[in-house]
């Protein structure tokens, strides 16, 4: 097949959630003309399924080398099809997100509507890709834990918290580490919809933000621990969830977009818990 299958199947085979071979097809049809894929690409290896979600069938990698109308772009791209025609993703992706200002986040291209073989309309977005690992698969050297978590809480938590949004999804499989170890960023923005759509429509609404923001510090101590070798991470969890409890991290993240204050007290907290997170002998 044109596209690569042999890493989302080897995934989905754990769950019992095998694509079929018809499947696999009409996806890789959605993806190759959502990029307009030149017609001689299509017959050799163009894409890998890299991944899928709650609300997509398959995310695809296109290959470096591959023509398409998003090949003059510096950096290569994947291709999100999603289960049905996704309305508001789609104008999340094509309207919202490519005027993101985060860094450390993942950027929207395009997103289209594409009818598929039945004739039933289906999403798909056109993402940047975000090389590196996984958090979750990958060994981060313990001299370098402290400015990758540096880098979470300043490049990452940090500005989209003082924008205003609460992010929460903090599943360490959507937070990619550069190859070198040296950065962090977050992938699947999906999860960010909600925030970016609750801030257009009243700015000082902030009950479903609340709500986020609990859920968020009950996950934050499980995606500090992901930072840790992967046989410290349990113990890792405890230590840290009783140092949130109790230090000033917390309270400071609470602040961030209500005070002009916030942001300088929580890049203050941050550091202080990097400092602390990196002298630990979890």
């Amino acid at each position: 097949m044109p596209v690569d299958w042999t890493f989302l199947q080897t995934v989905r085979a754990g769950k019992g959630a095998l694509l079929s071979e018809a499947g696999r097809e009409q996806l890789e049809d959605l993806a190759a003309r959502a990029i307009d894929l030149d017609d001689g690409a299509r017959a050799a290896l163009w894409g890998e399924a890299i991944g899928y979600g709650l609300y997509s069938a398959a995310v695809v990698r296109a290959g470096p080398d591959c023509r398409h109308r998003f090949a003059d772009r510096p950096a290569r791209i994947a291709v999100k099809i999603y289960h049905n025609a996704a309305t508001r993703f789609l104008h999340f992706h094509r309207h919202v997100m490519p005027g993101c200002a985060f860094d450390a986040v993942q950027r929207s291209v395009d997103a289209v509507e594409i009818a598929d073989r039945s004739g039933n309309p289906r999403g798909v977005a056109i993402l940047e890709y975000v090389p590196g690992d996984p958090l979750d698969g990958c060994e981060i050297p313990p001299a370098k834990l402290g400015a990758q978590l540096e880098g979470f809480f300043l490049r990452l938590l940090i500005p989209l918290w003082a924008a205003g949004h609460r992010f929460w999804d903090f599943r360490p499989a959507n937070l990619i580490v550069s190859r070198d170890r040296s950065g962090i960023a977050l992938i699947d923005t999906d999860c960010l919809r909600g925030s970016f759509e609750r801030i257009a429509a009243d700015r000082g609404e902030w009950t479903q933000r609340d709500e986020a923001e609990q859920l968020a510090f009950r996950r934050l101590p499980g995606c500090l621990a992901a930072f840790y070798p992967r046989h410290l991470k349990n113990g890792a969890q405890r230590t840290i969830k009783a140092e949130l409890r109790h230090g000033q991290l917390l309270p400071a993240l609470h602040g961030l977009g209500r005070t002009k204050a916030g942001t300088g007290c929580a890049i203050s907290a941050a550091t202080e818990f990097c400092d602390w997170a990196s002298a630990q002998g979890i």
